[in-house]
């Protein structure tokens, strides 16, 4: 076993190379046994991941057999820390906590690397980095970083190749573990939890300017060594583990200044251009469709014969916590009716936000300068299982259907009016079906989220073709709000 003094010791908290992760136990892990019904640690639930600027040493290669050592560290960093306790993904905002990381690639700076680390704790927010580096863990576990190339209808495209990656990763771990007789050494199993990464041009396609990037940690029943007595783990791209589980997958993204960059990227984690939605009012009319209309992406709403009655849910969250708002006018459940009950039944659902001071900001998220970078997405939660959110993936499994119906009223430069139909989602029609997978469902929970997009919410340059409203993995894009809506459903 390889040995390194302890001066090459690094951990997560700090901005030098010297931290503790220390085990106790033999010098060797035990052999792994099965622990499909315990695991034998907790569910890692908060995850902090901290990225380090760094310059390769003069005669310093960027390898899997580099060294801490070979590294020149700055000062600073970024990181970004994502809370899963409630059951959704949520970012830990203030000072010191960023949405998205801000990298130089290669050609940039040619010998840029970033020192990437993670850290864990429970949903108790007890750090449980060494319950994971343990003598009965260590060799079970791996984090792997997969590059997304695209997401079409959820379903996800990973570069399988090293060549088709924009960047490449190197673990580092350095974790100071016990002997028998209670000497210390440093163990460089690779885990993952350190490591060392640069951005790159990949070979198949131009540079990449933004980068999407699933970090999981897998867990090996058995072992992430590839066989008996070896010490070769898979590559760190893998996209396919045999005999492992997911302990947490974490989306992270990239904005990556190259060479070519005109400039640096607009930095909006600190600064969106709008105000933060605090205060949400969803109001639910109900509808009929007019003779000979039918529910569609294309309908308008003079397809629609409204009713004059309606519920609302206010969710305020300006003390940090999810409050409803209570009396005359206001529910905490929608009721509604299903097209088995009533076959033309449509909704209106229209959304209205307010920032802390209780100023409405609709207008705000429909400038021109903020209309092509949100959108809402409508997505059924099947299950909840351990603060892991099952969605309905496909649209034959959700048992709603929805519609964008925008209407905004905007100026041109004359000062004439006219109205937009651009699909914002504060306004749009949802009808509640037989989902075509199983019996029709009496309870749905809806997850709403306000994402803006950092670029364009369109899928391609000059195209207005936008992502399905039931998407679930949305690359380039921050949540401005998520609110869980429950609605109550009359069948026949």
């Amino acid at each position: 076993m390889k040995r390194f003094p302890l001066s090459l010791c690094f951990g997560v908290f700090s901005f030098i190379l010297i931290a503790f992760l220390t085990s106790c136990g033999k010098t060797s892990p035990k052999p792994p046994v099965d622990e499909r019904l315990n695991k034998g640690h907790d569910q890692p639930t908060i995850a902090q991941i901290t990225l380090t600027p760094g310059t390769l040493k003069a005669g310093k290669v960027f390898s899997s057999e580099m060294s801490p050592e070979d590294v020149e560290l700055g000062s600073e960093h970024q990181t970004i820390e994502l809370d899963q306790s409630s059951g959704q993904v949520k970012y830990t905002e203030g000072n010191g906590y960023v949405r998205r990381f801000t990298v130089e690639s290669t050609s940039k700076t040619p010998n840029r690397v970033y020192l990437i680390q993670i850290s864990y704790k429970t949903a108790n927010r007890e750090v449980m980095n060494a319950q994971l580096t343990s003598d009965e863990q260590i060799n079970r576990h791996q984090h792997f970083f997969k590059q997304i190339l695209s997401n079409v209808d959820n379903k996800l495209t990973f570069a399988k190749h090293k060549e088709a990656l924009s960047f490449d990763y190197a673990y580092c771990d350095r974790i100071v573990r016990k002997q028998s007789n209670g000497s210390e050494y440093v163990d460089a199993n690779p885990v993952g939890l350190s490591g060392f990464i640069k951005f790159v041009k990949p070979g198949t396609r131009a540079e990449d300017k933004e980068v999407t990037m699933l970090i999981t940690l897998g867990h090996f029943f058995n072992s992430k060594f590839i066989s008996t007595g070896s010490k070769a783990i898979r590559q760190f791209y893998s996209t396919v583990l045999p005999g492992a589980d997911t302990d947490i997958n974490m989306t992270i993204n990239f904005d990556v200044i190259t060479k070519t960059s005109p400039k640096p990227p607009v930095d909006e984690r600190m600064n969106k251009g709008d105000g933060q939605p605090t205060i949400a009012q969803i109001t639910l009319t109900p509808g009929i469709l007019k003779a000979g209309k039918v529910f569609s992406p294309e309908m308008s709403p003079e397809d629609v014969e409204l009713g004059s009655e309606h519920q609302t849910i206010e969710l305020d969250q300006s003390s940090g916590q999810i409050k409803y708002t209570e009396g005359n006018g206001y529910v905490r459940r929608f009721t509604v009716e299903s097209t088995s009950k009533t076959p033309n039944r449509v909704y209106l659902i229209q959304i209205s936000y307010k920032t802390a001071n209780r100023e409405v900001m609709n207008a705000q998220l429909t400038s021109d300068e903020q209309i092509n970078r949100h959108q809402h997405f409508f997505k059924q939660i099947l299950s909840n299982v351990d603060n892991k959110l099952t969605f309905a993936k496909h649209k034959e499994a959700l048992s709603f259907d929805y519609a964008y119906c925008d209407r905004i009223v905007r100026k041109q430069s004359n000062g004439s009016e006219y109205v937009d139909a651009n699909p914002v989602g504060l306004s749009g029609f949802i009808k509640f079906v037989k989902p075509g997978t199983r019996a029709e469902d009496k309870e749905v929970t809806m997850l709403i989220s306000l994402e803006h997009f950092f670029n364009s919410k369109f899928i391609s340059t000059g195209s207005k073709a936008i992502r399905q409203f039931y998407s679930t993995v949305l690359p380039g894009a921050d949540t401005d709000i998520n609110m869980t809506i429950n609605f109550d459903v009359t069948t026949k």
